[in-house]
């Protein structure tokens, strides 16, 4: 059956390696990385301005109603930053997986100072943050979105010493485990 997997994490932790060696394990999957509404914006406003918030909203809410007709058969792997203060943005993804009528995966990547650090200062492609300093001053106002106990299945992983291949291993894994007992609650 499938799912929709949200992979949370602080820039730079490799949530979007993660996402397509996930893709490619899982087979039937689409990829929907944060970028995908967020690069416009960054194009063209100054990040945080009134309307790159705007356009960012809009061009999410766009990208989320067209994911909920993706083919039944086909999970969804979304990748997101989002901070402990976004719990609409987590609501909207929910909302995914209920329009859908499939489980909800949500995953935390989280990896150690001087693992994030370099991950992050290597990076080279455009709209990503990779000034560790930006880095710092985010992780001491911030913590990673965590849905309610009970709320949702929800995986923490510290990437640090794992591959990409590993860590999407593990989430393939839960997501297995969440369709048979979704596929089990439909058939009861």
């Amino acid at each position: 059956m499938a799912c929709v997997i949200n992979i949370n994490g602080f820039a730079g932790v490799g949530k979007l390696t993660v996402g397509k060696a996930l893709v490619r394990q899982l087979g039937d999957a689409k990829l929907l990385d944060n970028h995908a509404y967020m690069d416009p914006a960054f194009a063209l406003f100054k990040v945080g301005s009134p309307q790159w918030r705007d356009l960012v909203d809009d061009l999410r809410a766009t990208v989320f109603d067209a994911a909920i007709n993706v083919a039944p058969e086909a999970s969804l792997v979304l990748t997101n930053v989002m901070y402990d203060c976004d719990g609409r943005l987590y609501r909207q993804v929910a909302g995914i997986a209920e329009r859908r009528a499939v489980p909800l995966l949500s995953v935390a990547l989280t990896c150690q100072r001087d693992e994030h650090r370099r991950r992050l200062t290597r990076r080279r492609t455009p709209h990503k943050l990779t000034r560790w300093r930006s880095m710092k001053q985010l992780l001491e106002i911030f913590t990673l979105y965590s849905p309610e106990p009970g709320e949702h299945r929800h995986l923490e992983i510290d990437t640090t010493a794992l591959s990409a291949a590993e860590t999407a291993s593990q989430i393939a894994q839960v997501a297995a485990m969440l369709g048979q007992i979704s596929s089990n609650d439909d058939t009861a």
